[in-house]
C-alpha cells in the first residue's frame, strides 16, 4: 500500500460497510463515500482526502436564533 493511503478494506471498515457496498456506492455516484484513487485495478483512498471528506460530514450545532433569522429572510 502506498504511504499516505488507505485500502478499500480499511475504508469499508471505518464506514461499517462491506467492500462490495462501497463499490456499488461509488458506481452509483452516491454522496456517502469518500473520493477514491484508482491505479489499474487497485482502489486506494488518500488519508488527507478521507479526513477532509469526513470533516465535511460533521453536523454543526443547531442555533435556533440564527436559523429563525435566516428563515425570515428567505420569505
Amino acid at each position: 500500500m502506498p504511504e499516505g493511503y488507505y485500502s478499500e478494506e480499511e475504508i469499508a471498515g471505518f464506514l461499517g460497510k462491506a467492500v462490495s457496498t462501497l463499490r456499488v456506492d461509488h458506481c452509483l455516484r452516491r454522496n456517502n463515500v469518500p473520493p477514491k484513487t484508482k491505479l489499474g485495478r487497485l482502489i486506494i483512498y488518500s488519508k488527507i482526502s478521507f479526513e477532509e471528506w469526513l470533516k465535511s460530514k460533521e453536523l454543526k450545532p443547531f442555533d435556533h436564533k440564527t436559523e429563525r433569522k435566516n428563515w425570515k429572510l428567505r420569505k
